[in-house]
């Protein structure tokens, strides 16, 4: 009896021992194939899902693209009352003023978007563009060049043609085709080296 208890004492140790080393190979396993975010102050498993966009905002982008103005101001400033600090509704707001003609408040809503989110360069091109419209090329060509120094891959074309034209209006010929140089080598549809070309030729209208 006595033998038997040693064995069973033995078998039951080696059945703990072999249940560790699986818990071990597979704790190791998980954190292999998710390791945490590079410099992030929490891992993967802590952080929530991506947000969804907000239906409303998304009827809002449409009702500007439609150019149906007026409803989209409406539905803009019920959003902005609702969360005044989301910087998609004061960016989709700020460019429906301005093409409704209200320059100031379309401006004014860019700036807070930026204010609230520094990194987007589309709000900071369209705010560019809008002070190139009214011949403001000093803070134009700021707001250009900061998103060609944040190398923002999908505004930086459009930043450089509108710093091509800031120097043609500033008759400064050689850095105005060097810019024009520099947009026309980062395009590569026809279509928008055809809207580079008429944008500096007619001076951005």
């Amino acid at each position: 009896m006595k033998g038997m208890s040693m064995y069973v004492v033995i078998g039951i140790l080696v059945v703990v021992v072999v249940l560790g080393m699986i818990h071990i190979m597979t704790k190791d396993k998980n954190e292999a194939a998710e390791p945490p975010m590079k410099d992030s102050p929490v891992p993967n498993s802590a952080r929530a899902p991506a947000e969804e966009e907000n239906p409303m905002l998304k009827q809002l982008k449409a009702l500007k693209d439609a150019r149906e103005l007026d409803k989209a101001i409406e539905l803009g400033q019920k959003l902005l009352k609702e969360t005044p600090d989301d910087a998609k509704v004061l960016m989709t707001l700020g460019e429906t003023y301005l093409f409704k003609g209200n320059v100031t408040e379309g401006e004014k809503l860019l700036l807070k978007s930026i204010s609230v989110n520094p990194a987007d360069g589309y709000t900071k091109r369209i705010l560019a563009d809008s002070y190139l419209s009214r011949k403001n090329t000093e803070k134009a060509a700021q707001y250009y060049q900061d998103v060609i120094e944040k190398g923002d891959p999908m505004n930086v074309i459009w930043a450089y043609t509108g710093l091509s034209i800031v120097n043609k209006i500033t008759g400064k010929k050689d850095k105005s085709d060097q810019m024009l140089k520099k947009a026309m080598e980062l395009a590569k549809d026809e279509n928008a080296k055809k809207e580079i070309n008429r944008r500096v030729s007619e001076g951005f209208k």
